[in-house]
């Protein structure tokens, strides 16, 4: 459920440690389920390694690497 559609959906908040050195990342469902020309979604798998690509990248070169592969 997305944050925000329903008022009676709870959620809890958690604190995650996190290094200078981390990536976190906000997707949506429209990441992975993007379609080719072949009518083939892009896929968590392509996602996934295009994130373990990213590492050590900056936060807007993360993002064209994504764009750019989707």
């Amino acid at each position: 459920i997305g944050l925000g559609i329903s008022s009676s959906t709870e959620f809890k908040s958690q604190t995650v440690p996190m290094r200078s050195s981390d990536l976190f990342c906000f997707i949506t469902d429209g990441l992975p389920e993007a379609l080719n020309a072949k009518n083939e979604q892009f896929g968590m798998e392509r996602v996934t390694a295009g994130l373990r690509n990213g590492m050590n990248r900056s936060a807007v070169e993360v993002n064209d690497l994504l764009v750019g592969a989707v």
